[in-house]
């Protein structure tokens, strides 16, 4: 069994909010949210 940790979490949040088209804006300066990430190729 995978063990999920923090960061396989935030990822997988980041890709479902990518995906949906989520407005993440309020989760910019959360610590370990890949805010970067998430919005690198929409610039």
């Amino acid at each position: 069994m995978k063990k999920i940790t923090r960061t396989t979490c935030v990822i997988d949040i980041g890709t479902i909010a990518k995906i949906l088209g989520i407005d993440d804006s309020k989760l910019k300066d959360v610590p370990y949210y890949p805010y970067d990430l998430v919005h690198y190729a929409d610039n």
